[in-house]
């Protein structure tokens, strides 16, 4: 049971005391995520909750809460148990409540080949559930693309939203300098490498996805988004994403997202073993192995969403103690100049057997 900062009744919203259903004896805010708001509430009964207020710009059109309760009541009725259970939402006040998971987040360089292996076993049930008629109801994944074109389209669209360069703003100058004369002549040699590849592949890279060969994912997948019970076990959240993706993708996400720092052997380990699970994994492999430098390049721009103004606000809403926005610029722009390097040095030859 968690031990709570108790809060004055009257500063617990409305809103979230209805959602529980009984009187609430208390709500401490928690540090994690980066598009919500996350509580600890406790009942005056002891019983433990998670809270979630969303992030609502009319800029941002996607409904974070409506995806994430609806991905978690799909998957509870269909029995998934390493989730947390939905419990109630109002979608009009933008909250949430959860169940409250007993736990720690896996620290980063800390995962092992039994946590892989959890996560290539969650990601095979999603798999399976996509074969289920019922799963025809779950939305498109935030961001899905299901051709290279539509990749290609997709980058070329997220480097279209900063801001244009401003000589009395130093951090876009900055931003300006590194997309000029580094990102944008990597773009154009992946781009130009992954289309090559693509004709030579012939028709089943060049087409998009066939419905068959689409899954189901949390689209921000990995050990960033999971509690370990005290036993050992995993509990997979944050579905905010969720939705129907291409496995390739949901690979590629794994071994790209800068929170993970996974080793060369576990990226190995989780590579070989989803592809062991799939219909088609010589298929799946040829596609992995194209898209893999592009996801690398979506990653080098997500690290910059930062200097999106929407984007800052989004980040603001859910950690108002981000920093100092110099120092988050300057800090977001090293990430990405960084994962752009490991892009370079990879790009043209899948770094795991396949």
């Amino acid at each position: 049971m968690p031990v709570l900062d108790v809060a004055a009744r009257r500063d617990i919203p409305e809103a979230l005391a209805r959602l529980a259903g009984k009187p609430l004896a208390g709500w401490e805010r928690l540090g994690t995520g980066r598009n919500s708001r996350t509580y600890t509430v406790r009942s005056e009964d002891g019983q433990a909750y998670v809270a979630k207020r969303y992030f609502h710009h009319d800029l941002d059109a996607r409904d974070r809460l409506a995806v994430e309760f609806s991905a978690l009541q799909f998957l509870w009725s269909h029995g998934v148990r390493d989730i947390p259970r939905p419990i109630a939402m109002d979608g009009a006040a933008r909250w949430a409540l959860y169940e409250f998971i007993e736990g720690r987040r896996v620290p980063a360089g800390q995962v092992t080949a039994a946590e892989i292996d959890a996560a290539v076993g969650f990601l095979e049930t999603l798999r399976g559930l996509a074969r289920d008629p019922a799963s025809r109801q779950c939305p498109i994944a935030a961001e899905a693309c299901f051709s290279i074109q539509a990749i290609l389209d997709h980058l070329q669209e997220r480097m279209g939203r900063f801001p244009p360069d401003d000589r009395t703003q130093p951090h876009l100058q900055a931003l300006h300098a590194f997309l000029r004369g580094e990102l944008l002549p990597a773009w154009r040699t992946v781009r130009a490498w992954c289309m090559a590849q693509g004709e030579r592949s012939g028709p089943p890279l060049a087409r998009a996805l066939r419905d068959e060969e689409k899954t189901l994912s949390p689209s921000d997948f990995g050990f960033h988004n999971a509690i370990q019970r005290p036993d050992g076990r995993l509990v997979f959240v944050d579905f905010e994403y969720f939705g129907w993706d291409d496995p390739a993708k949901t690979i590629a996400d794994v071994l790209w997202h800068p929170a993970m720092s996974l080793s060369d052997g576990l990226r190995q380990r989780f590579v070989t073993r989803l592809l062991r699970r799939v219909d088609d994994p010589e298929a799946l492999a040829r596609r992995l192995e194209v898209v893999y430098p592009l996801w690398g390049l979506k990653w080098c721009l997500i690290l910059l969403n930062e200097f999106v103004p929407v984007d800052w606000l989004r980040r603001g809403f859910a950690k108002p103690t981000a920093g100092e926005r110099r120092e988050v610029y300057d800090a977001q722009l090293a990430k990405s100049r960084q994962c752009l390097r490991r892009v370079l040095k990879e790009h043209g030859r899948f770094p795991y057997d396949l």
